[in-house]
């Protein structure tokens, strides 16, 4: 935890960053869990938890960030999350419902129980995702601009 090897138990405070190696963690914070697997990183501030690399089990409805991106999952929700490249955000919805925002709080995705996609960052557009499941395509400047191609 920043940086420092713990090997039982720790207490977070705000803004701390929270680091695996060759084991997963189990971070509480009020009624919700963050399980983050082994090789992932995630900093933890106020109520919402920023997932930087690697793979998470979130349950509960804290809401995680990654990248710009912001997932809030319903109340008594479980995900999966994983961060398998630079630009690459996979989210599972095991149990309940979740909810994926863009940066302008635009909401890109409802997503529900069994449900997966994959989102990336289109580099060609400020502020946009590209939702690798579906064909949907939005992106800030598009929506702005009166533009928003609805195909692939």
């Amino acid at each position: 935890m920043n940086g420092s090897a713990i090997f039982d138990n720790s207490n977070l405070f705000d803004g701390d960053h929270v680091e695996t190696m060759g084991v997963r963690c189990v971070l509480r914070v009020g009624d919700s869990e963050l399980v983050l697997l082994p090789e992932s990183r995630a900093q933890v501030s106020g109520d919402r938890t920023l997932l930087e690399r690697g793979s998470s089990i979130a349950t509960g409805g804290r809401t995680i960030f990654a990248g710009t991106l912001r997932i809030a999952p319903a109340a008594n929700s479980a995900l999966e999350l994983d961060i398998a490249a630079a630009g690459r955000l996979s989210i599972a919805v095991r149990e309940g419902a979740a909810e994926v925002q863009n940066a302008s709080k635009l909401v890109i995705a409802s997503m529900h129980r069994g449900q997966a996609r994959t989102f990336e960052v289109d580099s060609n557009a400020a502020g946009g995702f590209r939702s690798q499941e579906t064909s949907f395509h939005l992106t800030d400047r598009d929506w702005f601009g009166g533009r928003m191609p609805l195909g692939k």
